[in-house]
């Protein structure tokens, strides 16, 4: 939990230190998701399948979404955000399960390169991440949470002074399950600025 305060007070610090007294541009955003993958380390001993091939671990989750807000200056800026995804079916461990979905919040220092009418982001930040598995032979749900370092990117599209619409993604990793997980998170939606 230290090292996450530490860098969560660095990213605000690289934040107002690259601003050049320059007023930041404030904006809120919402995302649905379009496409969710999430690749999970499994071993082959907790494989069910009948051959000796590893079995693939990957799977879709559904409904997936974001809340964000921020702050850009010139050169660098600073966003929030709240995140979910939904559950789904999956044979992660012997007997079947259901991942029942992650979500947490998360910091991001932003690097945005702006052209005429869109905007490009690069995305560095922290968050802390929460998850659950159901294991039904077993007959209890399993939850575990952790601070990551996320990357992400937006690409925009400006329509006027205020809105823009935003094709995003975020890179998710998360200990919800045996070992360690990733989460891809493809998502559209708009944002406003003011």
């Amino acid at each position: 939990m230290q090292i996450k305060n530490q860098l969560i007070l660095a990213l605000f610090a690289a934040a107002a230190a690259c601003s050049g007294g320059a007023s930041a541009q404030s904006y809120l955003g919402a995302n649905l998701s379009v496409a969710v993958t999430t690749d999970s380390s499994c071993d082959k001993s907790s494989s069910n399948s009948n051959n000796n091939n590893f079995r693939d671990c990957s799977f879709k989750t559904r409904l997936g979404g974001k809340f964000y807000g921020g702050h850009l200056f010139d050169k660098v800026g600073v966003e929030i955000m709240t995140f979910g995804l939904g559950s789904t079916s999956t044979n992660l461990s012997k007997g079947e399960s259901r991942f029942d979905g992650v979500g947490g919040e998360a910091l991001y220092a932003v690097l945005p390169l702006r052209m005429e009418r869109v905007m490009l982001k690069g995305k560095l930040g922290v968050a802390h991440v929460r998850g659950g598995l159901v294991r039904f032979e077993k007959d209890k749900t399993e939850y575990k949470s952790s601070a990551q370092v996320l990357v992400g990117a937006t690409a925009s599209v400006l329509l006027g002074t205020h809105w823009a619409l935003n094709a995003d993604w975020d890179r998710i990793p998360a200990k919800f399950v045996d070992g360690k997980s990733v989460v891809n998170m493809l998502s559209l939606g708009a944002s406003y600025s003011f």
